[in-house]
């Protein structure tokens, strides 16, 4: 925006005023010239203008703010006419992973022997439910047509997943979750202290600093698409590819995405699919909490077969309907 022509006739008329009042031509060019008293007279000449301009936008805001909220329902609904198949099975995909959490917790609330080892459940809940909300803002992202910043946020969920899966594979998982959650009262300054509480594991014993990088190829070592056949390389390459969306060079998803020949519109696979599969993983780690619980009586729950069945729902919801969805709509992949 440019004010230029209002700044030059708001100074303009101040020095029409200082004649009007009386004052000689050469009062009013010596009081502009004085290079002691006209700048604080110029700031409080800006201040006043920009209080002006303030006074006329607020007379356009509701008619500005009527066509942005338009253009803004009309983005909504142009990305929902191509991806609204998908959208659905992400929010039934969130849905279900927050109520299953959540109905399996309230057993623990009622019979607190229900899981072992007290501290790393609270530690994996805790990581569940903080995942289980960051997905829901990658969805909140992509329904409003940015998918950078919606893949952004699954680096958020691959960290989540990484420090799930380490203290899911330590040998003395129950006091580092320990220290771990007593960290979350502890503000750090830096990424050294914020992963402070890792040291207590034995893995990285006699370490100076423990980064979330070293925790992420810790988990790669133990996690299950290494199992199946990915490679190290791999994994770490669909950790760091988010880096490219914050260089200043970036030329984020879409470009990406509309370079691919058969790529029908932009950028909304990669996140769809990379935090459905990260959310997954961290839900799962979460169910097995539950896996060889068994019912007192045949009036109680049947604790194991629930959460079975809600990791079975969660797999199928991924494999058969999201990552399908997302990879035909873009890229004409049935695969």
């Amino acid at each position: 925006m440019d004010f230029s022509e209002i700044i030059r006739a708001y100074f303009q008329g101040l020095k029409d005023s200082l004649r009007g009042d009386g004052a000689t031509e050469n009062e009013v060019l010596s009081l502009f010239d004085d290079c002691d008293e006209f700048p604080e007279l110029y700031d409080e000449g800006l201040i006043d203008i920009s209080k002006m301009v303030l006074e006329d936008v607020t007379e356009e805001l509701n008619k500005r703010d009527k066509k942005e909220k338009n253009d803004r329902a009309q983005t909504r609904k142009r990305f929902s006419v191509v991806w609204g198949e998908g959208y659905a099975w992400m929010r039934q995909f969130y849905s279900l992973a927050f109520d299953s959490c959540m109905s399996l917790h309230k057993l623990t609330e009622k019979s607190p022997n229900i899981v072992e080892a007290l501290n790393y459940y609270e530690a994996t809940r805790l990581i569940t439910m903080r995942a289980i909300m960051v997905y829901n803002e990658v969805l909140c992202l992509m329904e409003n047509g940015f998918p950078d910043g919606a893949f952004a946020h699954y680096r958020t969920l691959y960290e989540l997943w990484a420090v799930a899966e380490f203290l899911a594979h330590d040998e003395d998982k129950e006091s580092v979750s320990k220290t771990y959650l007593e960290s979350a009262s502890k503000i750090s300054n830096n990424e050294a202290g914020h992963y402070k509480w890792a040291k207590t594991s034995k893995r990285f014993e006699g370490s100076e600093n423990v980064t979330i990088y070293a925790i992420v190829k810790q988990a790669h070592e133990t996690c299950t698409l290494k199992q199946e056949g990915r490679s190290n390389s791999q994994l770490m390459r669909d950790y760091t590819f988010p880096n490219s969306l914050i260089h200043p060079s970036a030329i984020g998803l879409e470009v990406i995405s509309s370079s691919m020949p058969d790529a029908k519109t932009v950028g909304m696979a990669n996140p769809a699919i990379s935090s459905s599969i990260k959310l997954f993983e961290i839900c799962s780690l979460y169910l097995y909490f539950f896996a060889n619980v068994e019912a007192e009586s045949n009036e109680d729950i049947m604790v194991a077969e629930n959460a079975f069945i809600c990791n079975q729902l969660l797999s199928a919801m991924l494999w058969d309907k999201i990552h399908p969805i997302f990879n035909r709509i873009e890229h004409d992949e049935d695969e």
